[in-house]
């Protein structure tokens, strides 16, 4: 039995989601910039219950030598977990990605330069070590 609380559940860790259509926080301190979201709309997530959302925004963060920009990202409070679109971040970034078994690695679309490089853990594909701005 799940109990509705007004607790709010953050985590640092972004996650890397091919089958997301959108950015996901339940923190609005992760969104550099924001606004309200005015229409009645909620994101359906895989148990196929809904998280309404609050605010929509974008941030930006370095990693390394790279910087990167999230746009369209969607404050949903209660959103367990902070996720990445991939479609979408290669949309904001001009990259694309390469999902293994193992690892990702984000390449510049036109010199295929390595911008990015993650490890899988527990069969996810965590975003860490980052800077936002």
């Amino acid at each position: 039995m799940v109990k509705n609380t007004n607790v709010k559940y953050v985590n640092p860790v972004w996650y890397m989601d091919s089958g997301a259509n959108a950015h996901i926080t339940s923190d609005a301190s992760k969104l550099a910039e924001q606004q309200t979201f005015h229409e009645s709309d909620f994101v359906t997530i895989g148990n196929g219950s809904g998280l309404q959302i609050q605010n929509i925004g974008s941030s930006s963060f370095q990693f390394g030598h790279s910087s990167f920009h999230l746009n369209k990202i969607l404050h949903c409070p209660q959103a367990t977990s902070n996720l990445i679109s991939v479609n979408q971040f290669c949309l904001d970034n001009n990259c694309y990605f390469i999902l293994t078994t193992s690892d990702f690695i984000v390449k510049k679309n036109l010199t295929g330069r390595i911008l990015l490089r993650g490890v899988v853990e527990n069969g996810l594909y965590p975003l860490t070590g980052f800077k936002s701005f």
